[in-house]
């Protein structure tokens, strides 16, 4: 069926413990898909997700089991370069899915983002449904994907910042109760 659509590509298979065939392989790769339930299936899912995330230099997609379609998408901008990768993220799937954009702003980012993150996504047919300032935790930023129906939540940086280690544990710890919403994380 792809190759009809004029996609080529390549899979491979093999065998031993996924973290390190990840670790091996990730360069390879433009993105980093993990399904965060199968990780939990060994008995250091969480440490073993944390490690590969301190080490990749590529776009990790977080996700809980099965996801649904994207309609909407959450960009958590702070105006570090790691949200600007966000940022840049977001407007291309927004332009290519056709679907709107909420930016949640630390609230000393939100003039930036008014500055910044709206015309860029106003020049990629984007914009913004909604800006909202508002802190930055883990619990706020999906409490806010739920209440503005995001199927997505794409971040910037997972070293410092919003979502730091210490918050994608604490996603991954709650990832049932996100109903099954991916999280794009950009280096």
């Amino acid at each position: 069926a792809l190759g009809d659509a004029g996609v080529s590509g390549e899979i491979s298979f093999e065998r031993g413990k996924l973290s390190e065939i990840v670790r091996r392989r990730v360069n390879l790769v433009d993105l980093l898909v993990l399904d965060v339930m199968q990780m939990f299936e060994s008995d250091n899912g969480h440490s073993d997700i944390e490690a590969m995330l301190n080490e990749c230099a590529r776009p990790v997609l977080l996700i809980p089991g099965l996801s649904r379609s994207v309609e909407r998408i959450l960009l958590v901008y702070d105006d570090r370069a790691q949200a600007h990768e966000a940022l840049f993220a977001a407007a291309y799937m927004a332009e290519i899915w056709d679907c709107p954009v909420v930016v949640l702003a630390a609230p000393d980012a939100a003039p930036q983002a008014l500055n910044k993150a709206a015309p860029y996504l106003e020049m990629h047919e984007a914009p913004p449904e909604s800006i909202i300032a508002g802190p930055l935790t883990p619990e706020s930023v999906f409490q806010t994907a739920a209440e503005h129906q995001c199927d997505l939540v794409v971040v910037g940086g997972y070293r410092k910042g919003p979502l730091s280690k210490t918050a994608v544990a604490a996603w991954l710890r709650d990832a049932p109760e996100n109903a099954g919403r991916p999280l794009l994380i950009c280096p």
